[in-house]
């Protein structure tokens, strides 16, 4: 599962569009409701699983430049894309910059490498 908007991928995007339409907050910021190790151990122990092991894992994942990482939410893939095309065009605008921004992108065109993290737990009952 997704940790925080800054180590997901593009949950990121529904983040800030949650910033701005705060009437969203809740469907766009379920994503990070869990957002370390603990919390999912205490999750997974309130369940009633036992020999619970929780990992952090880390990849990177590579772009071809920030363009082609924002292109499928620019056409409304995913749920954080099907919020970014209803939001006005100076909307856009902000959310996109503030994204380039967060990423700390390099210039327009260069490749691009972010790193996700995701929590995978395990237990048994």
């Amino acid at each position: 599962m997704t940790t925080t908007p800054e180590r997901s991928l593009f949950a990121r995007v529904g983040a800030l569009i949650a910033r701005y339409s705060p009437e969203k907050a809740e469907k766009l910021n379920r994503f990070f409701s869990i957002p370390d190790a603990t919390s999912l151990h205490s999750l997974l122990h309130g369940a009633g699983f036992q020999d619970i092991n929780v990992q952090l894992e880390t990849r990177p994942i590579k772009f071809s430049s920030f363009d082609d990482y924002f292109s499928g939410i620019a056409k409304g893939a995913g749920l954080s894309g099907q919020e970014y095309v209803q939001l006005p065009p100076d909307m856009k605008l902000i959310v996109r910059d503030e994204v380039w921004r967060g990423l700390a992108s390099p210039n327009a065109g260069e490749p691009l490498t972010i790193e996700m993290d995701v929590l995978i737990g395990s237990g048994g009952r």
